[in-house]
């Protein structure tokens, strides 16, 4: 089921909206209790991601996924743009 592309394509539009609700947050604030949690959970997630890069590095590297691009978008989107990646490659 995740690897369906319908699936991740919600994930990724998931993600990409609850990115662009902490940056206008930042700029329009947001009532105090709700403001607080949002940035907690960036916080998280962006620190999850980080770890999912560092873990990921050498995989995405060795299919051409890492770099700069790679880290970009797996602070993103995290799992939802490796896992597909490799798992296709491994399946060939």
């Amino acid at each position: 089921m995740m690897n369906h592309p319908l699936v991740i394509q919600a994930l990724k539009l998931s993600l990409m909206v609850f990115w662009l609700v902490l940056l206008i947050s930042l700029f329009i604030p947001f009532p105090e209790g709700t403001q607080l949690r949002l940035e907690q959970v960036g916080v998280i997630l962006a620190a999850v991601h980080l770890l999912e890069f560092a873990l990921q590095r050498q995989r995405l590297e060795a299919i051409q996924a890492g770099g700069m691009g790679g880290f970009i978008q797996t602070m993103l989107f995290g799992f939802v743009y490796w896992h597909p990646l490799l798992k296709a490659h491994r399946n060939g």
